[in-house]
């Protein structure tokens, strides 16, 4: 038995060895730019196979196919308003809208949701 596992570890060492376990064991996804390119060394070291039943992506989605149409579990867009805002700003990959451009994006969005709620019958054409 050698020294260091005869004495009590503190907790932040026991933390320490946590940590680097579950990073070993892929647990926690890479933290900085450093564990990123450590992460991206190791794959193209030693690249992993797919099993041979998951290679051909077709099969793969036509075999669960019928479950997931008879569950009904599709990808859905976010419900969140302020989610759907801020991916609408990310897709014009952060250029500058103009107040203008805010103001009829707020309006469309308005009349939307009236259409949505039944109190129009299209959309604004102002």
């Amino acid at each position: 038995m050698d020294k260091r596992s005869s004495r009590r570890r503190t907790p932040e060492e026991l933390l320490a060895d946590v940590e680097l376990a579950a990073r070993g064991l892929g647990w926690v996804p890479p933290q900085s730019e450093e564990d990123v390119l450590q992460v991206e060394r190791e794959i193209t070291e030693s690249p992993s196979q797919l099993p041979e039943p998951l290679r051909d992506v077709k099969a793969v989605f036509d075999r669960s196919g019928d479950s997931l149409r008879e569950q009904g579990e599709f990808i859905r867009p976010p419900e969140d308003p302020e989610t759907t805002a801020n991916l609408a700003r990310a897709a014009r990959e952060a250029g500058r809208i103009t107040p203008e451009i805010e103001e009829s994006m707020r309006r469309d969005r308005e009349a939307a949701e009236r259409e949505a709620d039944g109190e129009t019958d299209g959309p604004d054409v102002r």
